[in-house]
């Protein structure tokens, strides 16, 4: 597990080493696995959501997965440690709204920790919620939102010493090499011809 975006957070390296000390032993089917603590799963819905809001927004879906497991494991998770690291990674205003509109469309609970955070601006909340409506439950892809970010985040990481030029930029970003792929895309990596 890696943060693919990593540009578009704060100290995104050092959560990427902290989430997998954090890590739970454990098995599935008598195969030792890492399990996530359930406040770094928290933190990778969290970022999973701004990441796809950002590029492509996200829906109905990913918002009842994150009330489900924050009702479910409320008593075990590390708020301080949460609250703490949705600071350092620079998500915390939209985590809190997150947390508003769960709390408006789904009654959430709200950590006693985390109440004096959430936004008295009803505005951002209403705005948040008429985004997801609009992505559907899963979320869609909005071709123009794509550019935009992508155009952003080329002017962000390009500097005098980089002589990358935008074709080249636009170019790998359509066409990245099969070494970027995770372990999702295995066959990428091996059959670059089949890269998605």
């Amino acid at each position: 597990w890696t943060i693919l975006y990593d540009s578009l957070f704060k100290q995104s390296d050092a959560f990427d080493k902290t989430i997998w000390k954090n890590a739970i032993a454990g098995s599935y089917y008598d195969i030792p696995i890492r399990i996530l603590s359930d406040e770094d799963m928290l933190l990778h819905l969290c970022i999973h959501m701004v990441t796809h809001f950002i590029f492509a927004g996200f829906g109905l879906r990913q918002l009842c997965d994150f009330v489900l497991f924050a009702e479910k494991n409320e008593g075990s998770i590390k708020w301080e440690y949460f609250i703490n690291k949705i600071g350092e990674l620079g998500i915390e205003k939209f985590v809190y709204a997150l947390f508003d509109v769960c709390r408006k469309l789904f009654n959430l609970r709200v950590p006693d920790k985390m109440i004096q955070y959430l936004s008295a601006d009803d505005h951002v909340t209403e705005s948040l919620i008429n985004e997801i409506f609009k992505s559907g439950i899963f979320g869609k892809k909005d071709v123009n939102q794509v550019v935009k970010v992508t155009a952003m985040q080329y002017h962000k990481t390009q500097s005098p010493k980089e002589k990358t030029s935008r074709k080249n930029y636009f170019m790998a970003l359509l066409f990245p090499s099969a070494k970027m792929y995770t372990n999702k895309y295995n066959y990428a990596r091996k059959y670059p011809l089949l890269t998605p």
